[in-house]
């Protein structure tokens, strides 16, 4: 099955730093993939977790949360996964009120906050990934490649060094949701009506996953009550998760490689000198 490009790409950030970095006692561990919630790769030393490390592309999405118009007032979601509010999160809905007719119909092109928040957007951003337990950033420049060139890491701190930021107001169909046990019955059901065969189902903490041949990476199938979603996580093995049926507009952050950067020799030592 073919992998998407993010999937593609965290892939060969962990390979790279697996042959490069890893060596007795150091163990890069792929963590993230369709799991927002985490960061991509765990550092583990000498089998302690030390910190993870988030994977990016050249061009790539970093973040959102929901913004909700309550009566002519925008409120932070009481589903983001992220609780409470950050004061981050607090002061781009404070901009948002200020301007509200600028905001309120957003629709899916949404609308942009001006340049002048850049510096808010950059705390938003390394704020979000400190609470995912990230201290360093792996980016891939192009796909495919595997020189050493081709990869950048520096710490967190230095995220605006290296990466232009822009933040927009959407609409977008809403997160996805772990299925419970009571939803079983209902993706078997989908997949039979689809003429796909499960050979073999399972849950794995709060995670349920089938076994199929056929299905599409990320292919969408539509239940009696929900819409399903099944992820490839490895040949034949798919993580199922459960669509809403909502759209919610989103404050989105949308990151893209600075021209011309390069690695900074100093931000590459601090991360070889956190391995030991």
């Amino acid at each position: 099955m073919k992998l998407e490009k993010w999937q593609q790409s965290e892939l060969e950030c962990v390979e790279y730093l697996k042959r490069v970095y890893g060596m007795a006692g150091v163990v890069f561990g792929h963590k993230g993939g369709s799991d927002s919630s985490q960061s991509d790769i765990q550092l583990l030393v000498n089998g302690s977790s030390r910190f993870y490390i988030e994977a990016k592309s050249a061009a790539a999405q970093c973040g959102q949360f929901v913004v909700l118009d309550e009566n002519g007032t925008f409120v932070y979601s009481p589903k983001n996964k992220v609780q409470p509010a950050s004061n981050y999160s607090k002061r781009f809905i404070e901009i948002m009120q200020t301007n509200y007719d600028a905001y309120k119909s957003c629709g899916r092109s949404g609308v942009e906050f001006p340049r002048q928040n850049k510096p808010l957007a950059y705390d938003w951003v390394k704020d979000y990934y400190k609470h995912k337990k990230a201290a360093f950033v792996i980016v891939e420049k192009e796909l495919g490649k595997v020189e050493a060139s081709n990869f950048i890491i520096f710490p967190l701190e230095k995220f605006d060094s290296y990466f232009d930021i822009t933040a927009k107001y959407r609409v977008k169909t809403s997160g996805s949701n772990n299925p419970n046990v009571g939803d079983v019955a209902e993706i078997k059901q989908v997949l039979k009506a689809n003429d796909y065969t499960v050979s073999k189902d399972e849950f794995d903490g709060s995670h349920y996953y089938i076994y199929c041949f056929g299905l599409a990476n990320k292919k969408q199938l539509l239940g009696a009550t929900h819409r399903w979603q099944f992820n490839l996580e490895s040949f034949g093995k798919y993580q199922v998760r459960k669509l809403s049926n909502t759209n919610n507009a989103n404050v989105i952050f949308e990151i893209s490689l600075k021209s011309g950067i390069a690695q900074n020799a100093e931000d590459l030592e601090l991360f070889k000198q956190s391995l030991k």
